[in-house]
């Protein structure tokens, strides 16, 4: 199954997807305006709801398509899927819409082919919040391991930094996979700090003034798990550091 966050909807994708005989479960974005996948369906525009829509998918354009555009959807011939062709130019495609609302009063509209009596709105809820550990070590490889900025322009040297970095990561995951600590010391669960964890295995493999054990002062600096936590997105924007000042 594929879960993807907003930004990945498209027709086009979900019919590749749902052709090939797999399930996908994809953020689209829960307002009605322009290039919204819910704008055209009526669909109510206050609290939650689960509809399921069917639509053809066609690059054919004739009077018929021209007249119900809420049934057919045209792709364009150079974007066309493998599967339109000359024998099947019309794709009968499902698409089930889900409106949830999160413990924040916040909602998210989800786009999924999974079946309503086994995967009801909850249990989808539950599936896409799978998706925020990849999101966090997202913001650990960009951010701890630094892999915002780089030192090369040319496209090999970029990939080289991309690799090292990257293996440098997993290298420190599996020394925290393999730690052994007490999970829970009262009121919460603990695991290690990545953050702390990154920097001193990176001082380690730099030959720094860093003790041999690592994985003692890893354990020093623990964080507390606690879940059903959520922040206000910050919006602000983040100019582009040349690459005369960037640094490591």
């Amino acid at each position: 199954m594929f879960i993807a966050d907003r930004g990945y909807e498209s027709y086009l994708l979900m019919a590749q997807i749902q052709h090939d005989g797999n399930y996908f479960l994809i953020r689209a974005r829960e307002d009605f305006g322009q290039g919204s996948m819910i704008k055209g369906y009526p669909f109510p525009r206050d609290g939650t709801f689960d509809k399921t829509v069917t639509y053809i998918y066609t690059k054919t354009q004739n009077k018929r398509t021209k007249a119900n555009p809420e049934l057919y959807k045209r792709v364009a011939t150079r974007n066309s899927p493998y599967f339109i062709n000359k024998e099947h130019p019309y794709v009968k495609m499902t698409l089930r819409f889900v409106m949830i609302v999160l413990p924040n009063g916040q909602k998210e509209c989800l786009i999924t082919n999974l079946p309503a009596n086994k995967f009801p709105p909850e249990t989808l809820k539950k599936l896409y919040c799978i998706r925020w550990k990849i999101e966090t070590s997202f913001r650990l490889v960009k951010y701890s391991a630094n892999l915002l900025e780089f030192h090369s322009k040319k496209i090999e040297f970029l990939q080289q930094e991309i690799w090292a970095k990257m293996i440098f990561y997993n290298f420190t995951t599996t020394i925290t996979q393999h730690l052994r600590y007490k999970r829970d010391r009262g009121k919460y669960q603990y695991k290690p700090n990545m953050t702390n964890a990154l920097q001193m295995c990176k001082d380690y493999l730099r030959n720094a003034k860093t003790p041999n054990d690592v994985e003692g002062h890893i354990l020093m600096e623990m964080t507390p798990i606690r879940d059903g936590r959520s922040f206000k997105r910050d919006k602000s924007r983040h100019q582009s550091v040349f690459t005369t000042f960037r640094h490591n």
